[in-house]
């Protein structure tokens, strides 16, 4: 998936694809495989996703690799 760098970060969009259950649930109601889900290009466009401000998505990209150090840390 190639995302707008202007308008969403590219981690901050797999967060959303792989964590958010409003996202999970939209691609499971589109997709048609039974074993593995599968989704088309022209149904992924039509999913809806939260897009905020580039700054509340850079401060929340970095929540994981702060927690990821800090772990190492200790």
């Amino acid at each position: 998936i190639r995302v707008d760098h202007d308008r969403v970060l590219p981690l901050f969009m797999m967060y959303q694809l792989h964590f958010s259950r409003a996202v999970q649930y939209q691609i499971e109601s589109v997709s048609s495989g039974a074993i593995m889900a599968g989704i088309n290009v022209s149904k992924l466009k039509n999913i809806i996703v939260h897009v905020p401000p580039i700054q509340i998505q850079e401060q929340f990209t970095t929540l994981p690799n702060r927690l990821t150090n800090q772990k190492l840390s200790v």
